[in-house]
């Protein structure tokens, strides 16, 4: 369990220092693993048809044959379809947040953490469709910095 703890550290250092070393080339990474997935899960699917002995679930088949092209064209559109995805994510924040808010606007007693976390969703969702880049920068430096903490705190309790 020992050995487990350290080498679970370890990871989560490194996966921390990764994240804000390479915080823009992780998006991208992310993708083309993505990519990749769709792509094998299509191939998959594919290979799946052809060696049934009835060939009735073409569905299926298109469904796998989407699954390719899908992954194929965010292999080539890969910078393009992350900045879409920031900006319909920054757009999601904005819907959440305005959301929270609306018992307000009915006059209902809302507590103030809800209308302060609907707040700054809101304030993130309008930052990641002016600045998306930005703004994952930041957020891939936090999360690798808290990894690099949570696995100190876990070397440390591994001695």
């Amino acid at each position: 369990m020992k050995n487990k703890n350290l080498f679970l550290a370890i990871l989560t250092i490194a996966f921390g220092i990764v994240l804000c070393v390479f915080r823009s080339e992780v998006m991208e990474w992310i993708a083309y693993v993505v990519a990749g997935l769709l792509i094998l899960l299509g191939i998959m699917g594919v290979a799946a048809f052809f060696s049934a002995k009835k060939k009735k679930d073409v569905v299926s088949l298109l469904f796998s044959l989407i699954e390719i092209a899908g992954g194929v064209l965010i292999i080539i559109f890969a910078q393009e379809i992350l900045e879409y995805a920031l900006i319909i994510l920054g757009a999601y924040f904005i819907f959440v947040g305005a959301y929270a808010l609306l018992p307000l606007l009915g006059g209902k007693k809302v507590p103030q953490l809800k209308i302060i976390m609907a707040l700054l969703s809101v304030v993130l969702g309008i930052l990641l469709i002016v600045v998306p880049f930005a703004v994952s920068d930041v957020f891939f430096i936090v999360v690798g910095a808290l990894a690099v903490i949570d696995g100190v705190f876990t070397l440390v309790k591994a001695k």
